[in-house]
């Protein structure tokens, strides 16, 4: 992918926590070289969170969402509070994150609020989470502001996608929700994560991890052509 940078990355460690009436998957992404852990669509259960945290010895560097809905961000303002830390989200989904009609908890009965983002994404910012570096892919079509957390070179092993309400395994998200667009999704997923490495692998926001070189042979929602 020529627009992707690829920089030098060390060893990380995944945990995955499918959390809340909708089984979000909320990631724990480590640098197990500096103990550093960056916490990635934290969706509910916080105390857990810190449970696990805790008991790894890592130390929290940030709060990322690959969008504002709030199943992905239930546990927010808790974590947040806990461990001091930043909190990222995309220009253009950070509206949604006070609001409960614009993150659409109320339609789950819920009242879901996060504080506003302390950092607004773009497309190819960089998040660091001790020596890994986290590379912000926006890939708008679930949420206008969706976007994919990408490492290029995780330092062993096939890179890494966390792809959000994006791209499933042979799924893809939603796009009859406010702000959805089916054009811009697919558009999306073609030409920004049809294109990493098939052997990336992907893990989505909710359901099994995948790769990109499956999605690419069995998806059925979008082709590459």
């Amino acid at each position: 992918m020529s627009n992707v940078k690829r920089p030098i990355s060390s060893h990380p460690t995944v945990l995955t926590f499918p959390v809340g009436p909708l089984e979000t998957n909320c990631y724990i992404l480590a640098d197990e070289s500096t103990s550093t852990a960056l916490c990635i669509d934290p969706g509910a259960d916080a105390a857990m969170l810190k449970d696990v945290i805790q008991s790894h010895g890592w130390s929290p560097c940030g709060i990322a969402l690959t969008h504002g809905h709030g199943d992905h961000i239930g546990a927010v303002a808790a974590l947040r509070t806990a461990w001091n830390v930043p909190l990222y989200v995309h220009a253009l989904d950070a509206p949604m994150l006070p609001s409960a009609q614009r993150n659409l908890s109320v339609l789950l009965g819920k009242n879901v609020t996060a504080p506003d983002a302390d950092h607004h994404l773009n497309d190819l910012h960089q998040l660091q989470c001790g020596a890994l570096c986290v590379q912000v892919l926006h890939s708008p079509g679930h949420t206008p502001g969706s976007v994919c957390f990408y490492l290029a070179e995780p330092g062993s092993g096939p890179p890494l996608l966390f792809s959000g309400d994006t791209l499933f395994r042979e799924e893809v998200g939603r796009c009859d929700l406010p702000g959805g667009s089916w054009d811009v999704l697919q558009s999306s997923i073609r030409s920004r994560l049809y294109v990493l490495p098939p052997e990336t692998i992907v893990y989505p926001g909710h359901g099994p991890a995948t790769t990109i070189g499956h999605e690419l042979v069995h998806n059925p929602y979008v082709r590459l052509a």
